[in-house]
């Protein structure tokens, strides 16, 4: 049985409009996520950030946090294309 998905506007924004992997964390399009049937996914996190990680990934994350709207990431398309899975 597949495993409940955890999506989120970074992983979301990074990918560059490919899909693609890095170790656990998989990078997806907004195509890619519009297709994914609504009962895989179990919860999406809104995050904003700046293009470019600063320090490692969980300084970045811990010391760097904006509100949506206040840094680089397409919050807004990322929601649309959940919003497009059903």
């Amino acid at each position: 049985m597949p495993q409940p998905l955890l999506l989120t506007a970074f992983e979301f924004n990074t990918s560059n409009a490919r899909s693609r992997r890095k170790g656990r964390l998989y990078f997806l399009s907004a195509a890619d996520i519009s297709r994914i049937p609504t009962r895989y996914i179990q919860h999406i996190e809104i995050d904003d950030a700046d293009r470019d990680v600063v320090g490692t990934l969980l300084e970045d994350t811990l010391d760097r946090g904006r509100l949506c709207g206040e840094r680089a990431l397409h919050v807004a398309a990322f929601l649309r294309a959940v919003q497009a899975s059903g």
